[in-house]
């Protein structure tokens, strides 16, 4: 793992996967560390992609720097280590908080994106009235088709079992997701 100064602070990066070839962003969820993508790293990059995964600041081996954090923060650390490492454009991947930076990214930097792929986001993110940094979650629960939803039988709030802290529920995605990725980004160049 290598770390490099973005947006000033330090992020903690790894690459995997063959020089040269397109580079799939990886971005990890809330709790998580850039370890949250090893079951897809193999078929990513048995099918020709290099990946770039990244801890989030206050995550893994990236600073912590006192205060709150923004998921426009998050986006403007993003960018900062594409320009870092002299990145133009990538295909980016995000699950959960990782899939809200990319929604910031694709909203205001798509210029820097190949593609876009937010998995395991709730239908609409509304930020809250007053103004805050945090983010109302609403809208149904949709499961992509590589991912098995947790039980919700007998939790008072179905919602609360989406999130891996609170159900038990392992951080990393199925290994099969990493066999289903390179379909979707040749599909939607």
């Amino acid at each position: 793992m290598s770390q490099i100064q973005a947006n000033g602070i330090t992020l903690n990066y790894r690459w995997d996967g063959p020089e040269g070839g397109p580079v799939i962003m990886l971005s990890h969820s809330l709790g998580a560390d850039l370890t949250m993508w090893e079951p897809q790293v193999a078929p990513l990059t048995a099918a020709g992609f290099r990946l770039l995964r990244y801890d989030h600041r206050g995550h893994g081996g990236s600073a912590a720097p006192d205060g709150a954090y923004t998921i426009e923060q998050l986006a403007a650390d993003a960018v900062g280590l594409l320009d870092a490492l002299g990145l133009t454009r990538v295909h980016f991947c995000g699950l959960s908080m990782g899939g809200m930076v990319g929604q910031v990214l694709g909203a205001r930097h798509g210029h820097r994106l190949l593609s876009l792929a937010s998995v395991l986001l709730p239908a609409t993110c509304r930020r809250r009235r007053s103004g805050t940094s945090a983010y109302n979650w609403s809208g149904p629960r949709a499961w992509p088709p590589w991912l098995t939803p947790p039980s919700t039988a007998g939790s008072p709030n179905p919602a609360s079992s989406a999130c891996p802290k609170q159900s038990g529920r392992s951080r990393h995605l199925p290994e099969n997701a990493g066999r289903r990725l390179p379909g979707l980004l040749r599909r939607h160049p």
